[in-house]
């Protein structure tokens, strides 16, 4: 009984190089943006509790009662008085930090490898 002999030929295997895989960075003013509309969203409640403290406890109506009397008496877009100023902030502002954060961090972070 003849045996067949397989002849395997190994051929080398070369290590692939590793690439370093780098998370795409988002966009900073991504962060910017947001800001600006947590601003908007929460901006009637702000001007709410401005004026509950500006009223030193004459107002007992509390936060959502305020809102509805100054969108009742004054019209509903009055809840966003002073919109304008506060979305500058924010725009400026929290654009910049973020911006700056992921700078700062790029350079004195810790490095990977």
């Amino acid at each position: 009984m003849a045996t067949a002999t397989a002849h395997v030929q190994l051929q080398s295997v070369k290590p692939t190089p590793q690439v370093a895989t780098v998370k795409p960075r988002d966009p900073f003013w991504l962060g910017g943006a947001a800001s600006c509309t947590a601003a908007f969203v929460s901006h009637p409640f702000d001007l709410a509790k401005v004026r509950l403290q500006t009223t030193q406890g004459a107002n007992k109506m509390g936060m959502i009662g305020t809102m509805i009397n100054v969108a009742r008496h004054e019209g509903l877009f009055a809840l966003y008085t002073g919109l304008s100023a506060s979305l500058l902030r924010q725009g400026t502002y929290s654009t910049v930090r973020f911006g700056t954060y992921d700078l700062l961090k790029e350079r004195f972070g810790p490095k990977d490898g």
